[in-house]
């Protein structure tokens, strides 16, 4: 999210406050995230939660594939049914696409292949469409949603890190811990919804093939 890809192994993100990376973009990308940013939703308490209000869903020590904090978002609805949404964000299949995230705001000079991180976008996809809880049309705006944004280019199904090696870009650590981050953001959520009545799982692009892979 407009990071260094110069910066070794994983410390691009970690050093870095949610400050810090806004201040990185250029305008007007800045003052569009900034908004965006201070109206991320709460974090989630499962003894005190408001139903049909989005809320950030944060188990401990799950990272992106830069090393910066991971996340979901969630909503408790009125029917006791679930709706889990993989998203999506390119991938990195092998050194040259691991050494070249898509950055926000960053230099445009090299191809990006993936989404490094969800900072401030993990907290806003997707929200419309089956989503959409104010939409009276929309027949699952009462039913609960896990929302699993994907930022670590592994389809949501990594559990290792890997060291990559660019002639150009040198060398560097991408954190492929999707599994890790669905199976956190999984037991959580069953935490508060244990038996749900109906179960809907999808996905789009990268997220598609968790969807298919996970299922």
């Amino acid at each position: 999210f407009g990071i260094d890809r110069n910066l070794s192994k994983n410390t691009r993100s970690l050093i870095m406050t949610d400050q810090e990376k806004l201040a990185r973009l250029p305008e007007p990308m800045r003052t569009q995230m900034t908004a965006l940013y201070e109206r991320r939703p709460q974090e989630f308490d499962e003894k005190n939660y408001e139903k049909g209000v989005w809320y950030r869903l944060t188990p401990p020590d799950l990272i992106c594939s830069d090393g910066d904090s991971y996340h979901g978002t969630i909503k408790i609805g009125k029917e006791n049914k679930l709706i889990i949404c993989f998203c999506g964000g390119g991938a990195a299949l092998d050194d040259y696409m691991a050494a070249r995230p898509d950055l926000a705001g960053g230099d445009k000079s090299h191809p990006g292949f993936y989404a490094s991180n969800v900072f401030i976008i993990g907290d806003f996809l997707p929200r419309k469409g089956l989503y959409n809880k104010d939409d009276e049309r929309n027949p699952f705006r009462d039913w609960s949603v896990l929302i699993i944004p994907y930022g670590t280019a592994d389809f949501h199904c990594g559990t290792n890190d890997y060291t990559w090696q660019d002639k150009e870009l040198g060398e560097g650590v991408i954190h492929h811990h999707g599994y890790l981050n669905v199976t956190a953001l999984l037991k959580k959520t069953s935490s508060v919804l244990p038996n749900p009545e109906a179960l809907l799982i999808t996905g789009y692009s990268a997220g598609g093939f968790g969807t298919s892979i996970l299922a």
